[in-house]
């Protein structure tokens, strides 16, 4: 009869690995949720800056926030006085419906708290205020040192044609003043010795 002999290994966890072992898993898992942050954050700011170009584009030419179609009635029915009598608030609104309905389905760890828009004729001020949901509670301290992400974003409402035509009302009215037509005049000179 032959006899079978096994092996029976024995061992034990050792202190380094009792504490090395958590310690990893723990730096896996920040890993994996720093790619979500970092995911939520980058989302986040692509779809601020598409609501501040459509919001400017709402702002100066009256456009649709969703389509970005011109609406020319609306565009046509502004007055010569449409940057200080513009609804303001109503486009406010429109921008904050726009950047929640983009963004609250498309985070994969924040919720969006708080959306501020401030709408001017000069510019467009957003600010999001999001809460990362991280289910270990180190994790959040970790990379928000306990407090909500805050995205900030401002954008000039440039507009070139206004620019242009305020410039030649004021040229052509101070070329009918002789101290400002000389000072002109003088600039015009300026500008061709530079060329």
């Amino acid at each position: 009869m032959e006899k079978v002999y096994r092996k029976r290994v024995e061992g034990s966890y050792t202190v380094e690995a009792a504490l090395i072992f958590p310690f990893i898993l723990y730096i896996i898992i920040a890993l994996i949720y720093l790619g979500f942050y970092l995911h939520d954050y980058g989302k986040m700011q692509a779809i601020i800056h598409e609501g501040q170009i459509r919001g400017k584009g709402l702002v100066i030419n009256e456009t649709d926030m969703n389509t970005g179609v011109l609406s020319y009635d609306n565009y046509l029915k502004r007055t010569v006085f449409y940057p200080v009598d513009n609804d303001f608030e109503s486009k406010e609104k429109k921008i904050k419906n726009f950047i929640y309905s983009k963004g609250h389905d498309n985070l994969l760890a924040a919720k969006i708290i708080d959306i501020d828009v401030e709408v001017r004729d000069s510019s467009t001020t957003i600010i999001v205020k999001m809460k990362i949901k991280f289910p270990i509670r180190i994790l959040e301290s970790f990379f928000l040192g306990s407090e909500n992400m805050i995205i900030k974003s401002e954008e000039q409402n440039t507009q070139p044609t206004d620019f242009i035509r305020i410039y030649q009302v004021s040229v052509d009215i101070g070329e009918k003043i002789d101290f400002v037509n000389q000072i002109i005049n003088k600039l015009k000179k300026a500008v061709n010795i530079l060329k």
